[in-house]
């Protein structure tokens, strides 16, 4: 997310949306009328907050009930400082401020009799709601109701754009959870008993702090198996769990009193909500914190591969991980810490390492999709060897570009402000994605507003001049990680935007050839095996763009594959490459995503 003030802060109020960073934190959670709202628990949202009771406020914190638990239990924030609240209920808050009307000479020490008319005090209450983002557990959309709007329209809408690109469009989340858990049922169904001798395959699941629980539900239920999950996991799944049993008894009491009154739900219908209770409100009835009652095991996100800029399995970090293995030590029965044989005798030996990445960057690049299964033995002594291999799925909790584009053309705002861009050309390019869906009227009356000088403003409605996308601190690009958080939580990735400066003269060019040939960039891509001199080539032409560079590097090498397959050729026709990735139809009918309620809705 963005550490932009425009992305955090309801302007005319102190309502402050995931700003635990910087000055917002520094000096608004000192003002005990400061409203602090927490969207969700992942890194890139509660960023700097402070961790083992050292957040003093006086600022509240209001968040739903699971990301309230989680703060309190996980994180170690004070109980007083955290509000949680119910999804779809509304709560308040309170601005105060002077009338103008009133001479300065009236406003002196408040009496207890005193009431806010005689003091000259005007109030107003903005109302806020949170309801079910669908993201990961507590995740929450977030309705703000200003004061003195007559109309009941959406002005601004903060748009979540991690996925912000036509490329981005996945499948739909039942078909990447079926494909997950159908491959980890077939690598784990021959897998011999605990004290057999026999190599066996260990299957590991790449997870955030919270989020994809729904993977490891299934996984787990598919194959029969228990998921080993680290004690800190446990934790986290017992706040998302007791929270979510009772929201979900709730619901369940809504959902009978309205069935009362009107017609039952379609039995799919029935199935799925009751499939989705499951996968939360059961989750740790699958887990275990003892690795020996598994070849199932989740790991932080990051372990077995890195992402951006193009991905990068990590076949060692796997190696060390199996190896590490046997050298836990567990208590045996009596309480003693285990003999050698003995540990050996815990843990399965393991030949074969198969690690998930569910990720909606999998298909976010040609070098991605080829490389989505990648293998490697590694030699871990000399009497034993590893298979090791790393599967991409696409699969994402965010929303994917053709939601995106349902969502805001149902809701019809005046102006949406993305939170997730590199700089303000992306920004800029974002909101041209959009622009045919706002409301141009609305939009085109608050510009010409802006233009008129002695025209009233209204301070709770949005000023388009503050919409500047200057950043305060360079490192806002990217998701804030403390160094501290062992979760690996969730972080939004940024799209490589190409560079569009003209060219230099000749003069600079040595410097500029400099700055943009970094060790760094070179090394990335010579890692992915890549040839040394032609990346700083291409590196070059690219402004510095090692995305574009990469995809250079990879249409060469394309080419060149042609080149031999049409040399080797006896003839007949060559069958299409294994490798060749086909292009996804959308599919123009229902998604079975929440998008489609918005767009029948609105037919």
């Amino acid at each position: 997310m963005n550490s932009a003030g425009i992305c955090h802060q309801i302007l005319g109020c102190e309502i402050y949306v995931d700003a635990f960073h910087g000055h917002f934190l520094r000096n608004h959670t000192k003002n005990s009328e400061a409203t602090f709202l927490l969207s969700h628990y992942h890194g890139d949202h509660y960023q700097s907050l402070p961790r083992d009771n050292k957040y003093k406020g006086p600022a509240l914190i209001h968040c739903s009930h699971v990301t309230a638990r989680l703060l309190i239990e996980v994180h170690k924030v004070q109980q007083q400082f955290v509000v949680g609240h119910d999804y779809g209920s509304t709560f308040t808050h309170r601005i105060v401020r002077l009338n103008k009307k009133r001479p300065k000479k009236q406003f002196e020490k408040r009496n207890d009799d005193d009431n806010d008319d005689k003091l000259g005090v005007v109030v107003d209450n903005v109302k806020i709601t949170f309801y079910d983002a669908n993201h990961c557990p507590g995740a929450c959309i977030i309705l703000v109701e200003l004061p003195d709007v007559q109309q009941r329209t959406l002005d601004l809408v903060y748009l979540d754009t991690t996925y912000c690109h036509e490329k981005h469009d996945f499948v739909p989340q039942e078909e990447a959870i079926e494909s997950i858990a159908s491959q980890t049922e077939e690598l784990l169904s021959d897998n011999c008993s605990k004290h057999d001798n026999s190599k066996n395959t260990l299957v590991l699941l790449s997870c955030y702090s919270i989020g994809k629980e729904k993977v490891l539900y299934e996984a787990s239920k598919r194959s029969k198996q228990l998921v080993y999950v680290s004690e800190k996991k446990w934790k986290m799944l017992q706040c998302i769990q007791q929270d979510q049993s009772q929201s979900q008894l709730h619901e369940l009491q809504k959902e009978e009193d309205i069935s009362s009154l009107s017609q039952p739900l379609p039995h799919h219908h029935q199935q799925q909500q009751q499939q989705h209770r499951d996968q939360h409100t059961n989750i740790l009835d699958r887990c275990t914190c003892d690795s020996t009652l598994s070849d199932l095991h989740v790991i932080p996100m990051g372990l077995a591969g890195e992402m951006f800029p193009f991905f990068r399995p990590n076949f060692l970090k796997l190696a060390k991980y199996v190896e590490q293995l046997s050298s836990l030590v567990t208590k045996n029965n009596a309480g003693d810490i285990p003999s050698l044989k003995e540990k050996q005798e815990q843990h399965r030996e393991y030949d074969k390492v198969v690690a998930f990445i569910p990720t909606g960057w999998a298909n976010a690049s040609n070098w991605n999709k080829k490389n989505a299964i990648s293998t490697k033995v590694v030699q871990i002594s000399s009497s034993m060897s590893l298979h090791v291999e790393v599967r991409l799925v696409s699969y994402s909790e965010h929303s994917s570009f053709p939601e995106l584009l349902s969502f805001v053309e149902y809701l019809k705002p005046r102006k949406i402000i993305p939170t997730v861009y590199s700089d303000q050309s992306h920004y800029q390019q974002i909101e041209r994605r959009f622009r045919s869906m706002i409301d141009s009227t609305r939009a085109k009356q608050a510009f010409f507003r802006s233009m008129t000088k002695n025209e009233k403003k209204d301070e709770f409605l949005s000023d388009d001049r503050n919409s500047s996308t200057t950043r305060n601190d360079k490192s806002n690009m990217n998701a804030y990680n403390d160094g501290n958080d062992e979760s690996n939580d969730e972080v939004e990735i940024l799209d490589v935007i190409l560079a569009k400066n003209p060219p230099l003269a000749n003069n600079v060019k040595g410097l500029y050839h400099n700055e943009i040939i970094t060790g760094g960039k070179i090394n990335t891509i010579v890692a992915m095996g890549f040839d040394k001199q032609r990346a700083e080539i291409l590196l070059e032409k690219s402004n510095g763009n090692i995305q574009a560079c990469i995809e250079i590097l990879l249409s060469e090498g394309e080419r060149k594959d042609e080149d031999n397959n049409h040399k080797q050729s006896t003839g007949t026709s060559s069958s299409c490459s294994s490798t060749t990735v086909k292009k996804r139809k959308v599919a123009k009918t229902s998604t079975g995503m929440i998008t489609d309620f918005f767009v029948n809705k609105k037919k």
